[in-house]
């Protein structure tokens, strides 16, 4: 059995898709429009021994007839040339560290019961591919992975304003995508394995959200491992 830790990525990425940041409104006449406003980043840290990080500072604002959808989403990759033949096991380590804010204004008038501010909601998921390229440059192994949820908050409007803050900071051991798969790997192969981020935040009918991941690690994967079973 050989096991190989790599505690520097190759190069880390981050993107805002389009498709998944929008600014919905129901009123094209209104004046109060909707908005996601950058602080800060999202910005690709210098790679160092366990920090492969990217960091930002995000606040998103829904008005009545405007909804908010913020979509971050990052790729960490490490490279591995396996130092014996055998069947692989693939493991990423996720240790994300973040502010956040949520609020929801009360709304007042005879209907407040039926219209209320919110939801709002913050999502963070992770997920690990692994693909294995053989010496001729054939794919032997391609496995995109799923999302995992690692964190969620909700809130929903009262005919009061509500609100809710805190943090998410797991620890090195707490977050691991791992696994294990039949095929057999060699010396001649490069194991690529990319860890990757997904924040989510919604806000719907006059709520706000921040997240602050700009003074810590941010979204960070310290290290990625392999092992090789004969």
């Amino acid at each position: 059995m050989a096991i190989q830790f790599n505690f520097r990525a190759s190069n880390v990425t981050s993107s805002l898709p389009a498709a998944d940041n929008i600014v919905l409104c129901t009123n094209e006449l209104t004046n109060a429009v909707g908005s996601t406003t950058f602080a800060s980043g999202p910005s690709e840290q210098p790679i160092s021994d366990a920090e492969n990080r990217v960091t930002f500072s995000v606040t998103g604002v829904a008005t009545p007839t405007c909804d908010v959808l913020m979509t971050l989403r990052t790729r960490h990759r490490f490279q591995f040339r396996p130092t014996e033949n055998g069947r692989l096991t693939a493991s990423t380590f996720f240790t994300p560290s973040f502010v956040f804010s949520l609020a929801c204004a009360g709304e007042a008038g005879i209907f407040n019961f039926f219209d209320k501010a919110g939801p709002i909601t913050i999502n963070v998921f992770v997920r690990m591919s692994v693909r294995v390229t053989a010496q001729n440059g054939a794919i032997v192994l391609n496995s995109n992975g799923a999302n995992r949820n690692i964190f969620s908050r909700l809130l929903t409007g009262q005919s009061f304003p509500v609100s809710q803050s805190g943090g998410f900071a797991p620890e090195l051991m707490d977050v691991i995508e791992t696994r294990s798969f039949a095929t057999e790997v060699r010396p001649s192969d490069q194991v690529r394995l990319d860890a990757r981020y997904v924040v989510q935040a919604l806000a719907i009918d006059t709520s706000t959200f921040t997240i602050d991941a700009d003074g810590g690690l941010g979204l960070n994967v310290p290290m990625a491992v392999i092992r090789v079973d004969p």
